[in-house]
């Protein structure tokens, strides 16, 4: 039930976006915000624990507060957080639903924003891409080039479907298990569950302040690849730290948030700008990620789960200790040299056929009687389909 009103209310809010948004600065800038919102959010979560776990220790005495591990007595703790949680959930679900238009429309813009978007649609226009324009080649309406816009034929869908799985279970996985590493790898303070995520989550909202002009000023591939570069540096240092430097965790989180936010807020910006104005896919485009990313994420956390074969941690503690040195170390490692591995293939791809059609436009050249409105139009398809 819980998975699928998140999935619903977070499907909902990702579909706005390109129905709202003007061009790729706007739709970066909301992306940014609206992830900023969400760790904030996910902030205030991590303080209340921090605050509870605290009091708590403090109130039960010396021996209590001297205890690094979590125990039974601290669940009620745990479900006061939850109804919590669940009661500020439903007053800003309430807020939200009286207070947003069903389907905001995108029609009344500013002259800048009408500028800027006039601009943004003759170079893609110019480039042969057919994602934002609002009529086909033949004049044909709107309507009509989306009837016959077939998403799943597009590689696009697939490139960014597969970019937006990977961040997320990254992310997920993180969060699952970093908890679990900190309490039975490094053997940290019980507070350290709340501290060290909460560090992830800071970074993770100054992150998302920069998305704009980082990718602004450097594209949406390479800002997802800092963010990967800075997940591997995460989980390289995650799979080495030795329990005597358990300090050093507080750097390593601060660099895995910074790196989750760097890769999602891009994704989500590349598949806001391939939607565009066909924002009548756009609940089945994040739909159909969601879905990818909750059922890939689940598959992993089951075979992670179903490989500790040692028993109950509480009697094996070495052994769980070098098993989630491993998962956390090696796993979200593995989605973020993945990423990297379908970005280089897709720009290789990109390259190939880019220099195919030159060839071809050279052969126009030499033998003038082939028809130039075949390559145009090859072109107009090459493009679209690697733009």
């Amino acid at each position: 039930i819980f998975q699928i009103g998140w999935a619903s209310s977070q499907v909902s809010h990702l579909a706005l976006m390109p129905d709202i948004a003007h061009g790729k600065k706007h739709r970066t800038t909301l992306s940014s915000v609206r992830y900023g919102v969400t760790v904030t959010c996910n902030i205030f979560v991590l303080l209340a624990l921090w605050v509870l776990l605290d009091t708590h220790n403090r109130g039960g005495g010396k021996a209590v507060a001297c205890d690094m591990r979590l125990r039974r007595e601290d669940k009620p703790l745990f479900q006061l957080l939850s109804w919590a949680v669940t009661a500020v959930g439903i007053l800003c679900a309430t807020g939200f639903y009286l207070g947003i238009p069903s389907h905001p429309k995108n029609t009344h813009h500013n002259a800048n924003d009408g500028a800027q978007e006039g601009a943004e649609a003759e170079a893609e226009a110019r480039a042969g891409s057919p994602s934002d324009n609002g009529a086909g080649a033949g004049g044909e309406s709107l309507q009509d080039v989306l009837v016959k816009w077939n998403f799943f034929e597009d590689p696009l869908f697939w490139k960014h479907g597969l970019l937006y799985m990977l961040s997320r279970l990254m992310i997920n996985l993180n969060m699952v298990y970093m908890p679990l590493y900190v309490q039975t790898t490094m053997r940290m303070q019980k507070s350290s569950i709340a501290i060290i995520p909460l560090l992830m989550y800071l970074f993770s909202l100054f992150g998302s302040f920069l998305q704009n002009k980082l990718n602004h000023k450097f594209g949406r591939v390479v800002s997802f690849t800092i963010g990967g570069v800075l997940q591997t540096l995460g989980s390289l240092s995650l799979f080495v730290l030795p329990r005597s430097l358990s300090w050093l965790m507080y750097i390593v989180a601060p660099l895995i948030g910074l790196a989750g936010t760097s890769m999602l807020v891009t994704v989500i910006s590349m598949t806001s700008d391939f939607i565009g104005k066909k924002s009548s896919v756009s609940a089945k485009v994040f739909g159909l990620y969601s879905f990818s990313d909750k059922l890939c994420s689940g598959i992993a956390v089951y075979i992670i789960q179903g490989c500790i074969r040692c028993g109950d941690c509480c009697v094996n503690e070495s052994c769980c200790s070098t098993f989630y040195r491993w998962a956390l170390g090696l796993v979200p490692l593995g989605a973020a040299l993945l990423s990297f591995a379908i970005l280089l293939l897709w720009r290789k791809m990109k390259t190939r056929k880019r220099n195919k059609l030159v060839r071809e436009e050279s052969q126009l050249l030499i033998n003038p009687t082939e028809s130039y409105a075949d390559i145009k139009a090859q072109k107009y398809k090459m493009y679209g389909a690697l733009e």
